[in-house]
């Protein structure tokens, strides 16, 4: 299809199909600045149960941040196409795409952080449950010490790229848009159809 073939506010309504997924960047930011704010806050005259209460909050909002991702991306994407997906059906096939991959990244990012997870508490937990935190606990504490670092260190590492793929997908995807073509995504499984 060339582009001449549609207006060009159904390009952009397509082209905002696939960014509308990254719109958990901005979330993640305001919600770790907001965090930060909140911990470093100075609490001098503050009662007790304000200073647990901001603490819990900025807890939360760090907590959110890890969950961001994961769940914002999905959701913007399946809004923005639902209510846009009845002005044109290049719109509705953009939406339709995008809102399958963003399911899709998000469900592959919450099995490799629930399995981080899995994996750091077996390798890390019977060390940190232990009453002492040198290696002459039990045998083995020095493996399981260095596999839990090179999970901290590559948890981070892999969120990192992870995210720079998706980004760059969703900017690809979304160049494909203005161009009147419709983007197959890569690993993309079909939820809806």
């Amino acid at each position: 299809m060339a582009q001449s073939e549609f207006s060009k506010d159904v390009l952009q309504r397509a082209k905002w199909c696939h960014l509308s997924g990254l719109f958990w960047f901005g979330v993640l930011l305001v919600c770790l600045i907001f965090g930060y704010l909140l911990l470093n806050a100075n609490y001098q005259g503050s009662l007790p149960y304000e200073v647990i209460y901001k603490s819990w909050v900025a807890l939360g909002l760090f907590f959110l941040t890890l969950a961001c991702p994961f769940l914002s991306s999905f959701a913007t994407a399946w809004i923005y196409w639902r209510t846009h997906r009845s002005d044109h059906p290049f719109v509705d096939d953009c939406g339709r795409a995008a809102t399958n991959f963003q399911a899709t990244v998000s469900l592959y990012g919450l099995c490799a952080f629930l399995l981080l997870c899995f994996l750091f508490l077996v390798t890390c937990g019977p060390m940190l449950s232990s009453s002492s935190w040198y290696f002459n606990s039990s045998p083995g504490d020095e493996a399981r010490m260095i596999a839990g670092l090179i999970m901290l260190l590559g948890g981070p590492l892999l969120s990192f790229i992870w995210c720079l793929t998706q980004i760059l997908v969703v900017m690809k995807a979304s160049t494909k848009a203005m161009e009147g073509k419709i983007y197959v995504y890569p690993w993309s499984r079909q939820f809806f159809s």
